[in-house]
C-alpha cells in the first residue's frame, strides 16, 4: 500500500498516482503491514514498531521451485537427470544453511534489542516493552557516554538508537570518567508521539603532573623506608618525586638500631622540595649473666629481685645496672656491684661468692656443761711453765664449775694448783675456712670476770691474765673490766684479733699469770666478724 505524501490517502501498492488528489506516487510510500498485529510500517523497517516482530519475510525452504526443462540433445536424459539432481541438491543444502544462520541472527539481534529496551524501562519504571504511547530519544554526544535518567542508569550510550520513554518529565545527564561535562544535565519533557534530540558536550579532565619531591635521609644509610605504615621498597638515602599533596608519616627500620618513630609532613602545592632527616640510635645489647657460689643467694638489679642463684638478661641501650644481693644465713652477704656495658653484643658473666660467716661460740650452760655452736672446742688444764705449753686436766683441781647467785649463772673459776706448778688455763681451738676475708676483722667477745676472792695466804687482790693467741700475746697481765663480785651489769670485752689468727686451725689461751691472786670466773666467749669491714 502507498501513502500519498500530500493528502495522506492510502492507495493500493500497483498505483502510480494517488486516486484522490492525483499526485504521484513513489516506491517509498510503500507500506508494511505486520502479519502479526496488523500494524502498518514504513518501507525500510525491518520490525514492527508496536509489537516488533521481524518485517523479514521468511523463506520456505521446502518450497520446491520451478525448474524449466532445457533440451540438450547431445547428452543422455539419465547423465543429465543425475546433475541435474546433484546441483539441486546442492543448491537446496546452501539455501537452507544460509536461511537458518539468517534467521539465527535475526532473532539474536532482536533479543538482545528487546532485552536491552525491557531494562531500561525497568530502571526508569515505565512500561517493560515498548507500547504505541512510548517516545525515542536520542541523545548525542561528541563522545560516547553512558545516559542517566532521573540519576538511574539506563544501559543505554549516546550517539545510539533504542532509549524510549513514556510521556512525561525527566532529568537526563550523561556520564564518564575523566571529562567534565556540559550541561551537567537537562530537563526533558516528554509528549506522546514526538521524537526528542538532545546534545551533550563531553571535554577530557587535564591531569595534573605533580613533580613534588620528598627526600629522607639519615646518619647511617640503608635504612628501610616507610611512607604511611607501608614499607617502600627503597633505603635511605633516597629522594620520592612525583608525590601529591597529602600528610605523609615517614619512618625507618635498620637492624642494630633502634626504630624511630614516625615523623609527619605535610606536602602541599606543586613543584616543592621537602627533606626528612632522620638520626638513627645504635642498639646497644648485651647479655649477663649472674651466678652466686657457693650457696644460692637472692640477686637484685637496680633494686628489683630477679633471680636467686642464677640470673640471665639482655639489656638493649642500658649503660649499666646496679647488682645488690640477699642475706643467706651463715655467710657474709656480698657488696654491691656495678656492671658497666661498654660494648655491643658483649657477654657479661658475674659470679659472685658468698663467704661463710665466723660465728663461733662456746659457754658454760645452765647445768655447768660446755655448750658450743660452731666449729669450735673448749678444753681445761694448766700451762705447763717448765714445758711452756698447756696440759688437758679435765678433771683438775685448778679449774672448778661455780654458780653465782648474785647472777645466776654457773661459770669456770679459774684458780691455782695444788700439786705441781702451773696456772691455770682454758685453750679454745677453732678453724677459719681458706677464703676468709681478713678485712671482715675477726673479733673475740669474751665475758671473763675478775672476783673479790683472793688465793689462800694471799692479801692483795690481783686479777693479772693473759690471753696468747696462735702463741701470741693478745694481752699480758691485764685486769678485767668487770668483777662478777662488785657490777651489778656483766658484759663482755672484744679485742681485735685480725692480726693473730690465720686460716686453717688457731687456738687462744686464757691463763693466769704470776701475779694473779684472785679467781677468775669465765662464762661464755664468741669468735665473729666484726661490725664493720675494712677497706
Amino acid at each position: 500500500m502507498k501513502i500519498c505524501p500530500k493528502c495522506k490517502h492510502k492507495n493500493k501498492s500497483r498505483r502510480e498516482k494517488c486516486t484522490r488528489c492525483g499526485a504521484g506516487l513513489t516506491g517509498k510510500e510503500i507500506l508494511k503491514t505486520c502479519k502479526a498485529c496488523n500494524h502498518e510500517n514504513s518501507y525500510a523497517a525491518t520490525k514492527c514498531a508496536k509489537c516488533s516482530e521481524s518485517l523479514v519475510e521468511k523463506v520456505d525452504p521446502t518450497k520446491k521451485r520451478k525448474k524449466k526443462k532445457h533440451k540438450n540433445p547431445g547428452i543422455p536424459s539419465e547423465v543429465r537427470n543425475i546433475i541435474f539432481a546433484i546441483v539441486f541438491l546442492g543448491l537446496v543444502g546452501g539455501l537452507i544453511a544460509f536461511v537458518v544462520k539468517l534467521t539465527d541472527k535475526v532473532t539474536d539481534e532482536e533479543t538482545k534489542q528487546q532485552q536491552a529496551v525491557t531494562d531500561s524501562l525497568k530502571r526508569i519504571e515505565i512500561a517493560e516493552i515498548p507500547t504505541v504511547d512510548s517516545t525515542n530519544v536520542f541523545i548525542t554526544s561528541n563522545v560516547d557516554a553512558e545516559i542517566f535518567v532521573d540519576g538511574e542508569s539506563t544501559g543505554f550510550f549516546t550517539n545510539r538508537k533504542g532509549l524510549q520513554l513514556l510521556p512525561g518529565k525527566y532529568v537526563v545527564s550523561v556520564k564518564r570518567d575523566r571529562y567534565t561535562i556540559f550541561p551537567t544535565s537537562q530537563e526533558l519533557y516528554l509528549e506522546k508521539g514526538k521524537e526528542v534530540k538532545m546534545d551533550f558536550r563531553l571535554d577530557r579532565m587535564k591531569e595534573t603532573v605533580w613533580t613534588n619531591i620528598l627526600k629522607v635521609t639519615s646518619n647511617s644509610k640503608r635504612a628501610k623506608i616507610f611512607l604511611n605504615q607501608n614499607d617502600t621498597g627503597y633505603h635511605t638515602d633516597h629522594s620520592f618525586r612525583n608525590l601529591e599533596p597529602g600528610t605523609y608519616k615517614v619512618s625507618l627500620e635498620k637492624e642494630g638500631f633502634e626504630t624511630t618513630e614516625p615523623k609527619e609532613i605535610e606536602i602541599s602545592g606543586n613543584n616543592k622540595e621537602y627533606l626528612i632527616n632522620f638520626d638513627l640510635t645504635r642498639l646497644i645489647r648485651n647479655e649477663i649473666i649472674v651466678k652466686t657460689e657457693p650457696v644460692a643467694g637472692k640477686i637484685f638489679v637496680n633494686g628489683n629481685h630477679k633471680g636467686t642463684g642464677t640470673y640471665e638478661d639482655t639489656y638493649e641501650n642500658v649503660n649499666s645496672i646496679e647488682l645488690t644481693f640477699g642475706y643467706v644465713p651463715g655467710y657474709i652477704t656480698p657488696d654491691p656491684k656495678t656492671v658497666f656495658f661498654f660494648y655491643n653484643n658483649k657477654k657479661e658473666e658475674v659470679l659472685v661468692k658468698y663467704k661463710k660467716q665466723i660465728d663461733l661460740k662456746v659457754e658454760i650452760g645452765n647445768s655447768g656443761d660446755i655448750v658450743s655452736t660452731g666449729n669450735i672446742k673448749l678444753e681445761s688444764g694448766f700451762f705447763d711453765t717448765v714445758k711452756e705449753k698447756f696440759v688437758p686436766e679435765p678433771n683438775g683441781n685448778s679449774v672448778k664449775t661455780k654458780k653465782s647467785d648474785k647472777h645466776s649463772f654457773k661459770y669456770l673459776e679459774l684458780g691455782y694448783r695444788t700439786e705441781g706448778y702451773g696456772y691455770a688455763t682454758l685453750k679454745v681451738t677453732f678453724n677459719l675456712p681458706e677464703d676468709y676475708d681478713f678485712r671482715r676483722k675477726p673479733t673475740l667477745k669474751l665475758w671473763g670476770y675478775a672476783t673479790n676472792s683472793n688465793f689462800p695466804f694471799t692479801f692483795v687482790n690481783n686479777s693479772k691474765m693473759a690471753i696468747v693467741v696462735n702463741e701470741n700475746y693478745l694481752k699480758w697481765k691485764y685486769s678485767p673490766y668487770y668483777n662478777i663480785d662488785e657490777s651489778k651489769i656483766l658484759d663482755y670485752e672484744d679485742h681485735d684479733l685480725t692480726r693473730f689468727l690465720k686460716t686453717g686451725e688457731n687456738e687462744i689461751l686464757i691463763r693466769a699469770t704470776e701475779e694473779t691472786t684472785c679467781y677468775y670466773a669465765f662464762q661464755k666467749l664468741e669468735i665473729a666478724d666484726g661490725e664493720e669491714s675494712l677497706d
